[in-house]
């Protein structure tokens, strides 16, 4: 049986092909995205999706942009969306 996995190398996420029949086997390894990103010391700052065929990484920020965060969104986007046909 043949896995991915996913882990940092500097400003990459990698991927290695990690054969698991006995004792596991490195079969190769690819870059999946190469850039800036946010780096955090005790924590992975991407995710892979289950089937492993997306990514989500936190990319750092432009100075003075300032996060919004909406309370009751959906209800927001219901009232602006108006009635469900």
């Amino acid at each position: 049986m043949t896995r991915r996995s996913f882990y940092r190398n500097l400003d990459n996420v990698m991927s290695a092909a990690i054969t698991l029949n006995g004792t596991p086997v490195v079969r190769g390894r690819d870059t999946v995205v190469s850039g800036p990103c946010l780096s955090k010391r005790f924590h992975a700052n991407y995710d892979v999706a289950r089937d492993g065929n997306r990514l989500l990484m936190l990319e750092p920020s432009v100075k003075g942009v300032q996060p919004t965060i909406v309370l009751n969104w959906a209800q927001a986007l219901a009232a602006r969306l108006g009635p469900v046909r």
